[in-house]
């Protein structure tokens, strides 16, 4: 009995013994998944290409990535990436609309050309004083894909853009179901409230842009130009609220460099105090563009043959 007993002691050695060696043979090593919180990020390297610390998923080289989430979830995405980014975005749902100074997704100032490809429905809510999709960087942030966004900006903020006081630039749209919501001044696309929103294009994708308080659709916040905003394709709705712009300045704004050149069809645009009282200035028959130089903002209603283009 002792010696069966002494047997299996020692088979058992064995067995934990060829283990560790298998272990740590070359190409066996066992290797922690790293935590990424409510998120899944394929592609890259975690310490590397991302980190996760402080319910913050950061972004901090130009690897492509996926990233993708299966709830709602207040933790949030940072790029802070010197060489920019190439993000796909699947099924990502973050809102933190209840806290102050969060925003859902901030693109960082240091941050160089930033690509965001969408895949499925994606949800961005930010806090008060912040975009809902906010993009601080020097580089131009470009949206495309066959997926969905919806991003509604906190309180002052932009749905797509800038935060309280900052402005929304360098921003190409060119495929995707875009809907960026304003709140506070904030413009649908563009500057937060204060400030303006320039150098936006948008060539494809269907998009509904909706300033709030004197924001523009797309262009500038409350109190904010508009300027180089181009509309060369896709389905755009933009609307702005209390004397803002559909596409231009906010109330108390100005806008100027406006281009809009349908691809088939024709566009009416209007310009005066408010959207209701506005005049009829000129009709746009494709492929002729409208550029608006003036000092007032433009306002862009619908158009019955054109249902493709509308205020």
């Amino acid at each position: 009995m002792k010696r069966s007993i002494r047997y299996m002691a020692l088979m058992a050695t064995a067995v934990t013994s060829a283990v560790f060696m298998l272990a740590v043979m070359p190409g066996n090593e066992m290797k922690a998944k790293a935590s990424t919180g409510p998120f899944t990020v394929t592609g890259g390297t975690e310490g590397t290409d991302y980190s996760y610390e402080s319910s913050v998923l950061t972004i901090i080289k130009g690897t492509a990535l996926t990233i993708s989430s299966t709830s709602t979830s207040s933790d949030t995405i940072v790029v802070d990436s010197a060489v920019g980014a190439d993000i796909t975005l699947s099924g990502v749902d973050i809102d933190v609309s209840a806290t102050s100074g969060k925003c859902a997704f901030d693109i960082d100032s240091d941050s160089s050309n930033v690509t965001i490809t969408l895949e499925d429905a994606n949800v961005l809510k930010s806090g008060k004083f912040c975009a809902g999709l906010q993009n601080k960087n020097s580089g131009n942030l470009t949206i495309k894909g066959n997926g969905s966004l919806t991003a509604v900006g906190g309180d002052s903020g932009a749905g797509i853009g800038g935060g309280y006081n900052k402005s929304g630039s360098d921003i190409t749209i060119s495929g995707g179901n875009v809907t960026a919501t304003g709140a506070g001044g904030g413009a649908g696309i563009g500057g937060g409230s204060g400030e303006s929103g320039s150098n936006i294009t948008i060539s494809g994708g269907t998009v509904t842009a909706t300033g709030a308080a004197g924001g523009a659709g797309i262009g500038g916040g409350y109190n904010g130009s508009g300027s180089n905003i181009t509309i060369s394709g896709g389905t755009v709705t933009a609307t702005g609220t209390s004397g803002g712009a559909g596409i231009g300045g906010g109330d108390q704004g100005t806008g100027s460099d406006i281009q809009i050149a349908p691809a088939a069809g024709s566009i009416a645009a209007w310009e005066g105090a408010d959207a209701g009282s506005a005049a009829l200035v000129r009709t746009v028959a494709a492929p002729d563009s409208y550029t608006y130089p003036g000092s007032t903002p433009v306002y862009i209603k619908t158009v019955s043959s054109v249902p493709d283009l509308c205020y």
